[in-house]
């Protein structure tokens, strides 16, 4: 963390993206060659850095960049086979979500339509984490067909959009929300 603040500010940062950029693959595949169990540690230890470097208010604006990405992977690790990741991935997505909604003890209502533009990379990448999340509820598909079990990635996507305020412009929002739809239902 200090080697990162050290960076100048109001600059390009290029050693700041490369440790967000290898941090988040680590997290999501850990690192190869660790030996027994090393991967997972990998992940765990990815995982708890992000949620620093996201807590650092130093390093706010910069690390805002990388939100979209390290949500998706943190929702994506509820599912994890490990309760370490699923924990650390519990941990983290606070964070962001906090981060997200614009930080701080000040915390800012966006609409859909809002935060959708603020972060356009996300809206795919929770659609395609709530259709995984949605898809064994539907009677007949999957492997656990009929079973209504929740799959553990509905949670933090539905916490996120219920985190988001309801807009005076009702049409805005349901374009970018109408696509969350389906899935729910």
């Amino acid at each position: 963390l200090a080697i990162l603040d050290a960076e100048v500010a109001g600059t390009a940062r290029p050693l700041l993206a490369r440790a967000m950029l290898t941090l988040i693959a680590a997290a999501e595949r850990g690192v190869a060659g660790q030996g027994a169990g090393g991967e997972l540690r990998s992940r765990v230890h990815a995982l708890n850095i992000l949620r620093h470097l996201f807590l650092d208010t130093t390093l706010a604006k910069e690390v805002a960049a990388f939100i979209p990405d390290a949500l998706i992977l943190t929702i994506k690790g509820f599912a994890a086979d490990s309760w370490a990741v699923r924990n650390s991935s519990t941990l983290c997505f606070s964070v962001l979500l906090n981060r997200a909604m614009g930080g701080g003890t000040k915390r800012m209502s966006f609409t859909p339509g809002e935060f959708f533009l603020r972060y356009p990379t996300l809206c795919p990448g929770l659609l395609a984490r709530l259709a995984v999340a949605t898809a064994n509820l539907e009677p007949g598909n999957g492997a656990n067909a009929g079973q209504e079990e929740m799959h553990p990635e509905l949670q933090p996507v539905l916490v996120l959009l219920s985190n988001l305020a309801p807009s005076q412009h009702v049409r805005d929002d349901l374009a970018h929300l109408a696509a969350f739809v389906p899935p729910v239902r």
